[in-house]
């Protein structure tokens, strides 16, 4: 779980701005979750990543047509953009 860390931070050094973190096994499980999540935290806050998650399902942009999901909603056809007001 330490690469979660250690990789936030790389990707803060080459100015990455944003980062999904899809896993799980943090603060919900206890125990040993609750320090790996501490860490992670502290990883976030000194890479200057914002990041969503961790354990999310990701994100869903309709306006945008992004899928970055693994949900079974990413599954069927892309649905078509909606109208821009």
């Amino acid at each position: 779980m330490a690469e979660r860390s250690q990789t936030l931070r790389e990707l803060g050094a080459k100015g990455v701005t944003a980062a999904v973190v899809f896993s799980s096994g943090f603060s919900e499980v206890g125990g040993d979750g609750v320090a790996l999540e501490r860490e992670l935290k502290t990883a976030i806050r000194e890479s200057g990543v914002r990041v969503l998650g961790p354990n999310c399902l990701g994100l869903i942009n309709a306006f945008e047509n992004v899928m970055a999901t693994f949900s079974q909603f990413s599954l069927g056809p892309t649905p078509p953009a909606w109208p821009r007001w």
